[in-house]
């Protein structure tokens, strides 16, 4: 907008330059004519005297200064030859000064419509007027108007790179900076700081963005810190109620193996169930705080089957399925392959899929377990007939303690820890897991893992 504005005012300015000097040149031309009408009147009244032809000669020299000043005319005498004659005033004066004045001279225009003219009425009808060519006016208009516009370009030219200059040292550069440091505080730097100092809207900017570190920075260094606390008292619960849990088991255990009364009986096992999930709560926190502390070893690290690993998995599932008539059917390709890794860590994430797709199953559902590899990676499809999963809750499965809407009623156990942990163990692994689900028609876990690298020698 600037510039367009710079722009307009420059055109006005030249068009005004040409407009005064189109006026200063009539006014010129008004000046000269009239006395031109002066010294003409005398000629045509009587015989002209020397000293007045002196004059006439020195007005006429004056204006041929110009370059833009021409008279056409003719003598009656030889009007045929000389009618449409076209010649510099200088060149008038010399043809005229001995012997010529003495007649009559015509002051014609050759094309009216080419000059700029001026007639004299008072005069004898013989004499037309004094002429100044306006096409010579309108060429030196027009380069006037050139060098105008090409000095207005280079006024327009220093404005800009002027305007340019200040606009990156005072606007984009500080922009630049401020944007930069945002992005750091994005990517957790919170320690970034803009260095900016200035009292302008960008400089408050800059101000405000330190603060946001400095404010973030602080709340994170709290939250962590709660999450310290956190994740030592879930340790230190998981420890401490591992004990009781395994005297519990034990007790229960030896209870059932004597005889009692069928009421005794279902007691003890509804027990026995209430047991094992406490038991598996507390491991699956245990989990949590080994695999997030890295507390976890692997000089353990070895080649593991993941056919046979699945089928260990799917052993110590079809109890708790067989309880609800649900069928854990494992599928073997013509190849499966090994990986690298912890094995109990991978039975471990194996059991928290299998144990949810039993869970949140439907009475004598299925779930069907598929393996195969690839040249690079083994594949582990996991697909039940369960309740399904909310689309909208997906992106959110591997998050620690989040469950499904349908989850949070109490009907299903657990707190939200089975997946989240899972994509632990996995991404350790070299691996990657996703869910795939259809609300009241099943869930699809996929897991690959990489193939193990044979070394050489």
């Amino acid at each position: 907008m600037f510039l367009i504005t710079l722009v307009t005012l420059g055109a006005y300015e030249i068009r005004e330059g040409v407009r005064r000097r189109e006026e200063a040149s009539l006014l010129q031309f008004e000046t000269s004519t009239k006395s031109y009408e002066a010294i003409f009147n005398n000629f045509f009244e009587r015989e002209a005297t020397e000293s007045e032809v002196n004059s006439f000669n020195d007005l006429i020299g004056t204006v041929n200064n110009s370059p833009d000043s021409f008279v056409g005319y003719y003598f009656s005498d030889w009007f045929p030859s000389l009618q449409s004659t076209q010649l510099p005033i200088s060149s008038v004066l010399n043809q005229s000064q001995d012997n010529y004045f003495t007649q009559n001279i015509h002051i014609v225009s050759v094309d009216g419509s080419d000059y700029l003219m001026r007639y004299f009425p008072s005069l004898s009808p013989q004499l037309y007027g004094v002429v100044i060519q306006k096409s010579q006016v309108r060429q030196t208009g027009i380069g006037q108007i050139a060098i105008s516009f090409i000095f207005a370009l280079g006024i327009l030219g220093i404005v800009t790179i002027a305007t340019t200059w200040f606009m990156r040292r005072v606007i984009i550069k500080p922009v630049q900076k401020v944007e930069t440091v945002a992005d750091e505080i994005a990517r957790g730097n919170f320690e970034s700081r803009t260095e900016l100092v200035s009292g302008d809207e960008i400089g408050r900017l800059s101000n405000s963005v330190n603060i946001m570190a400095q404010k973030l920075g602080e709340y994170v260094g709290k939250l962590e810190k709660v999450d310290e606390v956190k994740d030592e008292f879930i340790a230190l619960a998981s420890h401490n109620l591992r004990t009781p849990i395994t005297k519990l088991k034990g007790g229960l255990e030896i209870l059932s193996e004597e005889g009692h009364s069928s009421a005794v009986t279902t007691t003890i096992l509804q027990l026995k169930d209430t047991t094992y999930e406490l038991d598996r709560l507390t491991e699956r926190l245990l989990s949590v705080v080994s695999i997030e502390t890295r507390e976890t070893t692997y000089v353990d690290v070895v080649a593991i089957d993941v056919y046979a690993l699945l089928r260990k998995a799917v052993e110590h599932i079809s109890a708790r399925a067989g309880d609800r008539n649900i069928t854990v059917q494992l599928h073997k390709s013509v190849t499966t392959g090994t990986v690298s890794g912890v094995s109990s860590r991978l039975l471990e994430a194996f059991e928290y899929i299998l144990d949810n797709a039993v869970t949140f199953n439907k009475d004598g559902g299925k779930v069907d377990v598929h393996v195969e590899s690839t040249l690079q990676d083994v594949m582990v499809k996991i697909v039940d007939t369960g309740v399904g999963i909310e689309k909208e809750i997906l992106p959110r499965l591997f998050s620690k303690f989040e469950r499904g809407q349908n989850m949070l009623s109490g009907d299903y156990p657990g707190v939200g820890l089975g997946l989240y942990v899972t994509k632990l163990i996995i991404d350790q692994h070299g691996g990657r897991i996703s869910i795939d689900s259809i609300k009241g028609e099943g869930t699809t876990v996929i897991i690959v893992l990489p193939l193990e690298i044979e070394k050489e020698g």
